[in-house]
């Protein structure tokens, strides 16, 4: 911060030892500048308010069918309307400014002039401005009053033409859309006759896959108990045999049942639970493990009690019972249930089949059913664009005809002048004062800058902190200016006379500013009364 104040204070320094050159290039930019801004010629704008239907009888049949215009497009057409290449021709022939053009380089340039003098300005809902400057305000509402003329003339009768061109316009995109509308149902057609089958196009597919693994899951959890239930039959039926031989009593027979011993019934029965158990649970089941305990006790009870009754009829005296050999009913039933769960296996082994078949088929699918959906999501997509494109296009057809009549009746104005082009009296161009104002100001720093630069490509040194920095030593002192009384006196009659020289600038630029109208006028008739014949006198042209 200190350096940017020393440095501040060193330009102003530079600037006031050599304030006489910034003074004179002030005066001298100055005086030059203003001559030119006074010696610009007045331009004089005429302008005309005018109503244009810029939404054609082509919009509101197209209405949701195309993008509407916005407030630019629109004044880009009426612009585009009013200053088209024959609109400028003719308005240089009703004008007679095609006399001043003597060669088609001269005609061109016309033109460009016109087109770019020439302002078109939206202002608010169908409301344009049209504005022409031009040095003579005669001109400026001759050109206004020329383009409204030729526009005018250009859009009567432009009703019907536009009719016509809707018309044949939607009869055209009928056409176009139903033909677009057959090649997308024959591709729809032709994609779904050609992927029927490899997808279910009515429900999703990740559904699909998922429902079939979990029937695959559940027919092998299905199989794999019904084969462990199955080994386990086996096991059993291994184990029990199939007859039993009792040395028993004669035994009373009751209808066709035999009595037995309450044994062997308990036997019978344990055996029964057993089964039952070893159905739900494991060999290794507490539950299974201590009814094996249970039948292992009966059946030693069992045969003690057989040895018991072997040992009392071997004794002396007694007779030998006859040995019985009855079918063992726990083979029988295991036998039944080894039967009905081969059949379930096999039931279950055929389902888990058709289920694995089924995954492999799904998953099969799972690389080009993605592809094949997104495929026909875009043909229906596009299909469907294309039918109600093609309606929206029927329902229009139908408006025209309506409009058609309607237009045959009413024939609607879609153009009409507001404000008339009148011949300006007032320059609207150029701004003098603020011209005079930016060219003081412009003045004042250049000539502020020229002793900056001036300082700069000097070897001297400003201050003596450039010049430490610059030798890399330090400075020990300086030495000051001091000056006499009559150098004082006379160096604050420089300053004096400065101040007034700086005052009177600006004294100059306020009177110029106030005097601006008189000084203007004075200016044109000097250039196109007396410029002419000095130059002429002087051979100049």
């Amino acid at each position: 911060m200190q350096n940017l104040r020393i440095q501040f204070f060193a330009y102003l320094d530079a600037i006031w030892r050599r304030r006489w050159y910034a003074l004179a290039i002030a005066w001298v930019l100055c005086a030059v500048g203003w001559a030119v801004v006074i010696m610009m010629p007045d331009r004089y704008e005429s302008e005309a308010r005018i109503y244009v239907d810029t939404k054609p009888l082509l919009g509101p049949l197209l209405k949701g069918v195309t993008v509407q215009n916005n407030l630019n497009d629109e004044v880009t057409l009426v612009q585009r309307t009013l200053l088209s290449r024959p609109n400028l021709q003719q308005v240089t022939r009703m004008t007679d400014l095609d006399l001043t053009a003597e060669t088609p380089e001269d005609m061109e340039a016309l033109i460009k002039r016109l087109a770019e003098n020439t302002r078109i300005k939206s202002q608010g809902k169908n409301l344009f401005l049209v504005t022409y400057s031009d040095t003579d305000p005669a001109m400026a509402q001759l050109v206004v009053q020329s383009l409204l003329t030729i526009f005018v003339e250009n859009n009567l009768g432009s009703n019907r033409e536009q009719m016509e061109s809707a018309q044949k316009f939607i009869a055209n995109q009928l056409l176009e859309y139903k033909r677009q509308l057959r090649e997308a149902e024959k591709k729809l057609a032709d994609f779904r006759q050609k992927n029927i089958g490899k997808l279910d196009l009515n429900s999703d597919f990740a559904s699909q896959l998922e429902r079939a693994r979990n029937d695959y899951n559940q027919a092998k959890l299905a199989y794999d108990d019904a084969r462990i239930k199955r080994d386990q039959l086996r096991l059993q039926l291994q184990s029990v045999p199939q007859f039993l031989d009792v040395q028993t009593a004669p035994q009373i027979v009751v209808g066709a049942q035999q009595q037995k011993s309450d044994t062997l019934v308990r036997i019978e029965e344990m055996r029964r639970n057993l089964d039952n158990l070893r159905l739900r649970f494991t060999e290794q089941h507490p539950d299974v493990v201590a009814a094996k305990r249970s039948l292992a006790a009966l059946m030693e009870q069992y045969r003690r009690e057989q040895a018991e009754a072997a040992d009392s009829d071997a004794a002396p005296g007694g007779t030998a019972p006859p040995k019985t050999r009855i079918p063992n009913n726990v083979y029988e039933q295991i036998k039944l249930r080894l039967v009905e769960a081969e059949a379930e296996v096999a039931a279950l082994k055929r389902r888990l089949s058709l289920a694995e078949s089924e995954l492999a088929r799904v998953e099969k699918l799972a690389l080009t059913a993605p592809k094949l959906q997104a495929k026909l999501t875009d043909l229906t997509r596009d299909y469907k664009i294309i039918k109600k494109r093609y309606e929206e296009f029927l329902d229009r057809r139908e408006q025209a005809r309506v409009a058609q009549a309607v237009e045959s009746q009413n024939n609607n104005v879609q153009f009409r002048i507001v404000d008339p082009p009148q011949i300006p009296i007032k320059p609207a161009a150029p701004n003098r004062p603020l011209l005079m104002s930016i060219v003081l100001l412009v003045s004042l720093g250049v000539g502020a800058a020229i002793p900056v630069v001036m300082a700069q490509l000097q070897d001297t040194f400003l201050t003596r902190e450039s010049l430490a920095k610059t030798f890399g030593l330090p400075v020990l002192g300086g030495v000051s200016l001091v000056l006499s009384g009559a150098q004082r006196a006379r160096a604050v009659t420089l300053n004096i006379i400065f101040l007034g020289l700086v005052v009177g600038l600006i004294g100059i630029f306020g009177s110029l500013v106030m005097m601006l109208p008189k000084i203007s006028a004075f200016a044109m008739v000097l250039k196109n009364s007396y410029l002419p014949k000095l130059t002429q006198l002087l051979g100049l042209t």
